[in-house]
């Protein structure tokens, strides 16, 4: 039953209150960038129960607000939002997946289908993970580029293996969890310097002997000041060069098959004359 603390003013006048419809929320509003597939049902969930906690209506889908009976003062209420986020939901899934599950009537009990359904792949993206992970490398990514690749996977990798807190009802002091946490963010440091491409192989090599290591936004930030160096040097070295070939290029003249090194030395009165035969120069 909807809990009773919930008069019908309150649904109708708080936003806070589940039951509470804003009058700009519309069945037809997209909540997330990705539709749900048979690959991605993590990162869909997770967005998901971001957007649908920002409208409070996650207690919806996560069974705190089952169907009341059809002649509680609420049912009406539970039934537009519950209607609302289906339609959502509907929105929010491939059309290969959304007909399976079209003609379920509550929220709650499409969630837990594709929960059911989807969630149950777990070792086997949890293998991929760890093989992407691995292999992963810069190549002709920029580092900011690579950064994001390989951090998304590790986020991935830390939803599907969370680090456990302690549950007992006296907790260690031996900070055993803590430890293992900070060995897995070390894991991720390294496997990020691991892939960068050879120019970062000194600053790697500076990063490496530091102890501890740094947190990985950190690092990230180092490497990319060091991108940002080396490519102001490389655009120094290139405006240098023009600017060599420029001057060495307004030197040279071509005249016939041969070239005449400032003209204005080689013919009289300040002029370049007819060229009289290969590589023949005259002075008025």
């Amino acid at each position: 039953m909807v809990n009773e603390s919930l008069t019908y003013n309150d649904y109708l006048a708080n936003p806070s209150n589940p039951l509470f419809l804003h009058a700009n929320e519309s069945p037809s509003q997209t909540l997330v960038s990705q539709p749900l597939n048979e690959r991605n049902y993590h990162s869909w969930a997770r967005a998901m129960k971001l957007a649908l906690l920002s409208k409070y209506k996650l207690k919806l889908v996560d069974g705190s607000i089952p169907s009341p009976s059809p002649t509680d003062s609420y049912y009406g209420a539970w039934e537009r939002c519950n209607n609302m986020v289906l339609a959502w939901i509907h929105r929010s899934i491939d059309d290969s997946i959304l007909q399976s599950i079209l003609w379920i009537d509550q929220a709650s009990e499409v969630w837990q289908d594709l929960k059911d359904r989807f969630s149950q792949a777990n070792m086997f993206r949890v293998f991929d993970l760890q093989e992407e992970i691995f292999c992963l490398q810069q190549g002709t990514l920029t580092v900011s580029q690579y950064f994001n690749q390989l951090k998304g996977l590790c986020d991935e990798f830390e939803n599907y293996r969370p680090v456990l807190h302690c549950k007992c009802s006296i907790p260690c002091t031996c900070e055993a969890i803590q430890a293992y946490k900070k060995y897995r963010d070390q894991d991720c440091v390294i496997r990020f310097l691991k892939g960068l491409n050879e120019q970062f192989s000194h600053v790697k090599s500076q990063i490496m002997f530091l102890d501890p290591l740094p947190p990985i936004n950190k690092v990230f930030s180092l490497i990319v000041q060091q991108e940002r160096q080396m490519a102001t040097i490389e655009m120094t070295e290139l405006s240098s060069d023009a600017k060599t070939f420029a001057v060495n290029t307004d030197q040279y003249i071509g005249l016939g098959r041969g070239l005449v090194v400032n003209p204005n030395q080689y013919f009289g009165y300040g002029r370049v004359r007819e060229n009289r035969g290969r590589g023949h120069t005259t002075t008025g």
